[in-house]
């Protein structure tokens, strides 16, 4: 058993320490956030064949999905960004910390181009998770499509999964 004179003093931990913990956090905190929305969906009936579900049920899941999707994004770019931040706090030569601050600017274009693909994947929104509506069409996401008249382009994730 240690003495009291053992403890650590958290007060001498360089301030570096806690700029990598405060990108640690978010990553932890969303993935909490994931696991529930994961055992949320399994009562909703994921797993479950597509024609024993309710028209609720799946509903629930794709709603389910949607937030699961956006909080991955959020997992893995603050994963991502508090490896960048380590290796910027035992960085030794000024390029190779430019080289950090670099990264996390291209982490933080590539996080901002995720959720606004995710976003605006499918118009109006709410057919994302709505398989009651008319199949909606995807918005383009190549040269190829977007040349192609609207009635040709993929039908939104929500209407083309039931």
């Amino acid at each position: 058993m240690a003495s009291t004179g053992d403890t650590m003093d958290l007060s001498k931990l360089p301030d570096k320490f806690d700029q990598t913990l405060a990108l640690i956090s978010p990553s932890s905190l969303f993935t909490i956030g994931y696991l529930i929305c994961l055992v949320l969906a399994r009562d909703a009936g994921l797993g479950h064949s597509i024609l024993t579900l309710t028209i609720a049920q799946m509903e629930t899941l794709l709603k389910l999905t949607y937030a699961i999707e956006i909080m991955y994004y959020v997992i893995i770019i603050a994963t991502k960004c508090s490896i960048v931040a380590m290796y910027y706090n035992i960085a030794l030569s000024q390029s190779f910390r430019i080289t950090c601050h670099a990264t996390h600017a291209l982490l933080a274009v590539f996080f901002l181009v995720c959720i606004s693909v995710t976003f605006s994947q499918c118009q109006p929104l709410s057919r994302q998770w709505d398989p009651s509506l008319a199949p909606a069409t995807a918005t383009a996401s190549s040269s190829t499509a977007s040349s192609a008249p609207s009635s040709s382009r993929p039908p939104c994730p929500a209407s083309a999964s039931i």
